[in-house]
């Protein structure tokens, strides 16, 4: 258990975990801290909604709503389509058509 610079956290095999508002960092007992762990990792194994055997590309749930990712890229699932419903050669394709992920470069001042 931390307090780091986003709050406290409870660190566990190198991942982390925020507590909730209502947990005490300084009165946290070490079942609740567990529990605050099982409920991390419940959540992200039901993020995936389709993964394909044979393939990087999976159908996952993310913040914005169910997304298909490759690892390299990202592109939406269309609108009125449930992402159940998807085909390998259907997401291959959205993700061709996908823009590129922009760049983050840095930009360097010369100072005179």
């Amino acid at each position: 258990m931390n307090i780091g610079r986003f709050g406290p956290y409870v660190r566990y095999g190198g991942k982390y975990v925020s507590l909730k508002g209502e947990d005490d960092p300084y009165t946290l007992s070490p079942e609740r801290a567990l529990e605050l762990v099982a409920e991390h990792k419940a959540v992200n194994a039901s993020k995936v909604i389709q993964a394909f055997p044979n393939s990087p590309v999976q159908v996952l749930r993310g913040r914005f709503g169910p997304y298909i990712t490759d690892g390299k890229r990202n592109a939406r699932v269309p609108k009125g389509r449930e992402p159940d419903s998807l085909a390998l050669a259907e997401c291959e394709r959205l993700l061709q058509e996908a823009p590129a992920k922009k760049t983050r470069r840095r930009v360097v001042r010369k100072t005179a």
